[in-house]
């Protein structure tokens, strides 16, 4: 599984993918996600990110089920 993290600091970065290898492909971004930058996360299945008040608000849309606990 390959997780798409919004909004990650350069300093956090080695961290976060310290923590999941070899569980996970995790691809960091320093951008956060909003309406630009919502179709970058197309095609993942797992997604992170950092909110922010200035954020605008997004849409998301999944072709799978939500999965429940």
């Amino acid at each position: 599984m390959e997780i798409l993290a919004f909004g990650v600091q350069a300093d956090e970065k080695p961290l976060i993918q310290q923590a999941f290898r070899g569980h996970h492909e995790v691809r960091c971004l320093d951008v956060f996600l909003n309406e630009d930058t919502a179709p970058i996360a197309a095609g993942y299945e797992v997604i992170s990110t950092a909110s922010t008040p200035n954020s605008a608000p997004v849409s998301w849309r999944s072709s799978r089920p939500a999965a429940r606990g």
